[in-house]
């Protein structure tokens, strides 16, 4: 008996080596802004598939440009049968927002053209990167059961099969293989390889202290250094940038500018750029050349919505200046549709309509101005000016009227843009 204990022992022993590890909340964490950030750079007609080392369970992310983004999460259509999910993992997928899958492919038939056969979700311009991160990450670990960022890898590539590498990911990365015609097959139809690979196709290098390294810790550890430098260098150049502006140094604020856009492809960057461009030539007056700027960057489709804010409001402005009223009307407005809580916008479109003589409404969107910011006298001024040189609005406008004497607004010639 004593002997048989022993051997039951044992076994506990060894069960208890082999347990897989528990999965670690900081390195979800890391991984969900790893991903984040690879999202940032996918673009248009790229596709990014993060896959399961063992059960072939995966998400996937397909880059639309101007429409946005596609997610995909695996449905049982692409499972084997061991690995089939279950009736209470399929409301979980809708539960967590999935949309179900509208259709099952059929050999020789179409496919329709909206639609997936796995669960997606459709996200439009700008792309909310963190939520379709934090979505993945959620399905890779409470749906699909995968619980470590080490047990995927990743696999990445342009609709021409071009490979993409993502080292920031820090997992294992699959290779692309070109399908059979010559041709990538969509985010929708590309199934992950998902097998394990052998370590000995990695080199592996050694650390000062003898300790092995992979080849691929060390380019990501590269990868993160030079990411580092180079957040470093664009900070210190927009530093450098505002210094020149406040001296009056217009040519090399314009420099280091330029030089930060030159440095990134991240479109939400390169907006910024040309609302910081615009902003200096404002400065000197050049008031047609900052409205060119801020129309440029107003065609970047992924600039933030505080950026695509100012960009409209700024070109408004520029065409107030100009004399082009309704031009500027329709920027002030598509301001406004982004941010209606800002008063800037509103200020301009006030100055837009009085330029068209449309002054009953120019008095409401400059008391609107008004109303959102009473530290910006600016649009006060604008309003007294027209409300004294115009009494006959307020009589037409009883609420108006009201709304000034409540505000202790008073007739009098002041301000300016």
């Amino acid at each position: 008996m004593a002997k048989e204990r022993k051997g039951q022992d044992a076994t506990n022993v060894v069960r208890q080596r082999i347990k897989p590890t528990p999965p670690s909340s900081n390195a979800w964490a890391e991984f969900e802004r790893n991903l984040a950030m690879a999202l940032a750079d996918l673009e248009e007609d790229e596709f990014l598939i993060l896959a399961s080392n063992a059960e072939h369970y995966y998400v996937q992310f397909a880059g639309q440009g101007e429409k946005g983004m596609r997610a995909e999460a695996v449905s049982n259509t692409f499972l084997k049968p061991e690995f089939q999910l279950s009736e209470a993992a399929r409301q979980s997928l809708g539960d967590l927002g999935w949309s179900e899958p509208t259709y099952v492919p059929v050999d020789g038939e179409q496919e329709p053209k909206d639609g997936s056969p796995n669960y997606y979700v459709d996200v439009a311009a700008p792309v909310p990167r963190a939520r379709l991160a934090a979505l993945a990450i959620k399905t890779l670990r409470k749906v699909y059961g995968v619980r470590n960022p080490d047990d995927l890898t990743y696999k990445a590539f342009a609709e021409d099969n071009t490979s993409i590498r993502f080292p920031t990911l820090k997992i294992q990365r699959e290779a692309v293989t070109p399908a059979a015609n010559g041709s990538g097959l969509p985010a929708s139809r590309e199934l992950p390889v998902g097998a394990a690979k052998d370590p000995s196709a990695t080199p592996t290098f050694v650390l000062p202290d003898g300790g092995p390294i992979s080849a691929q810790q060390v380019e990501a550890d590269l990868v993160a250094r030079i990411t580092a430098a180079e957040e470093a260098l664009e900070g210190a150049l927009w530093q450098l940038a505002r210094f020149y502006s406040m001296v009056g140094r217009y040519e090399d604020a314009t420099a280091a500018v330029n030089r930060c856009i030159a440095g990134t492809r991240d479109q939400a960057k390169q907006a910024a750029g040309c609302l910081g461009l615009g902003q200096l030539l404002e400065q000197q007056h050049r008031y047609a050349e900052a409205e060119a700027m801020y129309a440029r960057g107003a065609e970047i489709p992924r600039g933030p919505a505080e950026v695509a804010y100012f960009l409209h409001n700024n070109r408004g402005y520029c065409l107030n200046i100009l004399g082009r009223h309704a031009e500027a009307e329709f920027q002030c407005r598509a301001a406004l549709a982004i941010d209606p809580a800002r008063h800037n916008a509103h200020k301009n479109l006030g100055l837009a309509l009085v330029g068209q003589g449309r002054l009953a409404e120019a008095a409401r969107s400059l008391l609107e101005a008004d109303c959102r910011c009473p530290g910006d006298t600016r649009a006060r001024g604008h309003l007294t000016e027209l409300l004294t040189e115009n009494p006959e609005l307020l009589e037409a406008d009883p609420a108006l009227a009201a709304a000034c004497r409540e505000r202790r607004i008073r007739l009098g010639r002041v301000g300016s843009a």
